[in-house]
């Protein structure tokens, strides 16, 4: 038994990127592994269903703006979904 842990971790890149471009970095990633490495990720998510993600984008905007800050700081920094920022649609 190989006791070296092998371990890829990203946070917070992918959803930078384009659907292409995100599955071929990904790949990479996975490529990457040793045999029973691990490969873990977070990131921007956005829900399947639109109610339920306006649901979690008004939440996320609440936690904002009762951590200091501004109405304007939230509104500029949501619009950046799908312009910018393409968060990964999670399918439950």
């Amino acid at each position: 038994m190989n006791s070296i842990i092998n371990l890829k971790f990203t946070e917070q890149c992918h959803h930078y990127l384009l659907q292409e471009e995100r599955e071929i970095a990904i790949k990479k990633c996975f490529d990457a592994l040793k045999e029973n490495g691990i490969f873990i990720t977070f990131e921007k998510i956005c829900l399947e269903n639109n109610n339920t993600d306006l649901m979690a984008v008004i939440r996320w905007q609440n936690y904002m703006l009762s951590n200091g800050k501004t109405q304007q700081e939230v509104k500029r920094h949501t619009e950046r979904r799908g312009t910018e920022v393409f968060p990964i649609t999670l399918i439950c």
